[in-house]
């Protein structure tokens, strides 16, 4: 996998993991503190992580996927 092509899936999917980032630090702060509000250092924090980690996964699994099919 070129390093264009895991570029390119990192960056498409951290809206969504950014997304999910803002929504959960709002969703805590509504739950435990008296003024709710984001957290944006936590959430940027939390959506690179999330988008880190999918990003190996698929990874993984389209080397995987490579190896078996040159295997068979």
């Amino acid at each position: 996998m070129s390093f264009k092509k895991i570029l390119l899936h990192y960056a498409i999917k951290f809206v969504p993991c950014f997304i999910a980032g803002v929504l959960l630090t709002f969703a805590y702060s509504l739950k435990y503190h008296e003024n709710p509000g984001v957290d944006w250092l936590l959430a940027f924090g939390m959506a690179i992580v999330m988008d880190l980690a999918i990003t190996w996964l698929n990874i993984r699994q389209e080397r995987r996927q490579q190896k078996a099919s040159g295997q068979a």
